[in-house]
């Protein structure tokens, strides 16, 4: 009777392990190369500087209307944005777009605001609201 004892198994199996991680290492250092030369440094940074600065405004309004935020370069950078309620309160969806002499582009992002309301009664009808629901669904649960 011929077969493989146990140890040359487990040194099979061990060989055939380092040679899958020496692989695998290999193949996720060739794809985070190739995905470092897809990046534009100062773009992502520029981006983030607009991102900063429009969550450093206070008010809906000067977003709404549009405002001009000095560019590193020694540009202007216009942005305008139009937000609108979630169903979570004091979350709000902001899509904004961005004009420059470099070119246009439009992005959304979510903020918490609690000043953002058209009426201060906005604010205590969603919070109503999302109380109700939840309070329905916990009696549902309750029934179960």
């Amino acid at each position: 009777m011929m077969g493989f004892s146990l140890l040359e198994c487990i040194v099979s199996l061990a060989l055939f392990a380092a040679a899958s991680v020496m692989i695998g290492q290999a193949c996720f250092n060739t794809l985070t190369c190739l995905d470092g030369l897809k990046k534009d440094s100062y773009s992502d940074g520029l981006k983030d500087y607009i991102r900063a600065n429009i969550v450093a405004q206070d008010s809906l309004d000067e977003i709404e209307g549009g405002f001009d935020i000095d560019d590193p370069d020694g540009g202007i950078i216009n942005v305008i944005g139009i937000a609108e309620m979630t169903q979570i309160a004091d979350l709000f969806r902001l899509d904004y777009e961005v004009s420059s002499d470099r070119g246009e582009y439009s992005e959304s992002m979510l903020l918490i605001r609690k000043n953002w309301y058209e009426y201060v009664s906005d604010r205590d009808t969603l919070v109503d609201d999302r109380t109700d629901w939840l309070d329905e669904k916990r009696r549902k649960e309750a029934l179960k």
